[in-house]
């Protein structure tokens, strides 16, 4: 996405946040996995719902209580709240909305520390944390999901049983001592038996999870977009704008070509929105309208209009001027507008508590 189509998004779009982790997942699975989740979960979202744009993964969270295993990177609880509450202050100058979506537990606390004072700022935010019956970490679920996502990085020959006691039990040792306390091969459940297809199915009731919440909190998508999917079996969107470097969605279409920034084109066809006009203006709806239109010197036009030093219309983008936009513009000289009003979009979501171990950090 270049910085013209994100100035031409219409009202009410969302950015979707995957947050994850970078911490041991027993000793056949990648370092990558809640990560891997929260990607998968929310490219599925944006290609169900046009509304939506996938940010690129956050990989750290706070991850402490795998501290006893090689290769575990975690910034804390703290840092992790730091960086929610900036990346939302920021965030909310271009998208009306704020979605984030962690595929780790142990996220749980910054989660809710940092939507609690985004809200008190006026800024509309969800979080969300995917739901599961059965082991909660490296077990049958995760397994059956990263065999379904990546399953060149899962190495069942060294898939083994690990802790199999219920959470709650294990959680007193858990809190003392780590993961490595209850579980020396670092696996909550058992992984036996955790298939491809059983991936699939996870998958597809962790989406139409999401996509119901987020249609609780914004309402559903246009009927008439013919974009729109069912939460049951959401198709790929021909025009997914994700983020440069964000993963494309997880869903694959007829053709499977690659569009631009590598997303994935599911008819292998040029898809209205985004598409690109003559002299390589933007055009928002795939019609030779003025919005998003690229004005002199480089200036984004918002309502077809010129406007001062590169003002813009309703989308909310950066106004030169130093007058104040819509939604948390950006004053002279890039000042950081972090008091700022916001628009009328003032649902409430809420933080979806965790299944997971505390943070030791």
């Amino acid at each position: 996405m270049t910085w013209p189509e994100a100035g031409a998004l219409p009202p009410g779009s969302v950015l979707a946040v995957p947050l994850g982790s970078t911490e041991q997942h027993g000793p056949h699975l990648p370092l990558s996995t809640d990560t891997d989740v929260a990607s998968a979960l929310c490219g599925a979202l944006a290609a169900a719902r046009p509304d939506v744009v996938v940010a690129p993964a956050l990989p750290y969270g706070a991850s402490g209580e795998h501290e006893g295993f090689p290769g575990t990177l975690s910034i804390g609880t703290a840092a992790l709240t730091t960086v929610l509450v900036e990346l939302g202050r920021s965030a909310s100058a271009t998208f009306t909305r704020l979605l984030i979506v962690s595929g780790h537990g142990g996220n749980a606390e910054a989660v809710a520390a940092a939507v609690s004072l985004l809200r008190r700022e006026s800024r509309d935010v969800l979080a969300w944390f995917p739901r599961w019956k059965g082991d909660p970490h490296a077990g049958y679920v995760e397994t059956s999901l990263q065999l379904t996502l990546t399953p060149s990085a899962v190495d069942l020959s060294r898939a083994e049983k690990g802790a199999t006691d219920p959470l709650p039990t294990l959680m007193p040792a858990l809190r003392a001592g780590g993961v490595r306390a209850v579980s020396p091969n670092g696996v909550l459940g058992d992984p036996s038996g955790a298939s491809a297809s059983e991936g699939r199915r996870l998958l597809a009731e962790l989406t139409a999870d999401l996509l119901t919440t987020v249609a609780a909190w914004t309402g559903p998508p246009t009927a008439t977009d013919p974009r729109a999917a069912s939460a049951a079996g959401p198709e790929p969107r021909p025009d997914a704008r994700p983020f440069r470097g964000a993963a494309a969605p997880a869903a694959t279409g007829p053709r499977g070509a690659v569009g631009p920034s590598g997303t994935v084109r599911g008819d292998g066809a040029a898809g209205p929105r985004g598409a690109v006009g003559p002299s390589g203006t933007v055009r928002g709806d795939g019609a030779a309208g003025p919005r998003g239109a690229v004005g002199p010197a480089g200036t984004v036009r918002g309502d077809g209009a010129a406007g001062p030093r590169g003002a813009v219309g309703p989308a909310g983008t950066v106004r030169g001027d130093g007058a104040a936009g819509p939604r948390g513009a950006v004053g002279t000289v890039g000042a950081a507008r972090r008091g700022g009003a916001v628009g009328p979009h003032g649902a409430r979501g809420t933080a979806g508590p965790s299944d997971g171990a505390g943070e030791r950090r």
